[in-house]
């Protein structure tokens, strides 16, 4: 939802006007997370953004509308975050992870 390059393709599944204010809160957390990453790296730290995909949480109340909707457990999510904070996702510092690898901006 945040990368701004799904955004502008129709080809992408997240093309769409839909969840604005939602889309711009997430780039927003992109520049964030980069600006970081560049300000803490000559300390040595790696800042690392972990997109745990869409999951079937109760977040919305219906976690079952989620799941037909192809959500993932909450579980998997925390797989992909777990992933990212034991080190294995080191090599992509600077950059968001997601279900399906780095994220494209």
């Amino acid at each position: 939802m945040r990368s701004i390059t799904h955004a502008a393709s129709p080809a992408s599944p997240y093309y769409s006007p839909h969840g604005t204010e939602y889309r711009t809160s997430k780039a927003a957390l992109n520049i964030l997370m980069t600006m970081y990453s560049a300000r803490l790296k000559p300390e040595g730290v790696l800042v690392i953004g972990a997109d745990p995909g869409l999951c079937a949480t109760n977040f919305t109340g219906d976690a079952a509308s989620l799941r037909n909707r192809g959500a993932a457990e909450p579980a998997d999510g925390g797989n992909q975050v777990a992933a990212v904070i034991k080190g294995e996702k080191d090599v992509d510092a600077g950059k968001v992870i997601g279900v399906y690898g780095v994220s494209p901006w």
